[in-house]
């Protein structure tokens, strides 16, 4: 699932739009892998934020490049009484590093517990493509 802001674009789609072809073919490889996962290991496939950022999760996906690899992380929440994940901001991780900072997930984390916004449930095939 993915989140928008109330008089926003969804993070998620534009970050995505924004990604050459290969790479959004990984990355959405990468998420159809992780949502057919019954039970994701919390180290490896999404990790709880701590301190300040106690309530986030991020989602890890690293995808090899050409030269370099990218660290990918679509931070978010769980979905109350449910298995889905909502995906707030989709974030660039260089070392303890996020692109966007992890300030913005927090801001919509807010905003969809007051109920400001609209959750979008992303069908890869139709959405993404």
């Amino acid at each position: 699932m993915s989140y928008q802001p109330e008089g926003g674009e969804e993070h998620l789609l534009e970050w995505y739009y924004g990604q050459e072809e290969d790479l959004k073919a990984q990355f959405v490889a990468d998420l159809l892998s992780l949502a057919w996962v019954d039970e994701w290991d919390e180290e490896t496939d999404c990790v709880a934020l701590t301190g300040q950022y106690l309530g986030l999760n991020e989602l890890v996906i690293d995808i090899k490049l050409a030269t370099y690899w990218l660290h990918i992380r679509p931070v978010g929440i769980w979905k109350p009484d449910s298995r889905d994940f909502i995906i707030l901001l989709c974030c660039e991780k260089n070392g303890d590093d996020y692109d966007p900072p992890l300030s913005k997930a927090l801001e919509y984390k807010t905003a969809w517990e007051q109920h400001k916004g609209e959750i979008y449930d992303r069908t890869f095939g139709r959405t993404f493509v």
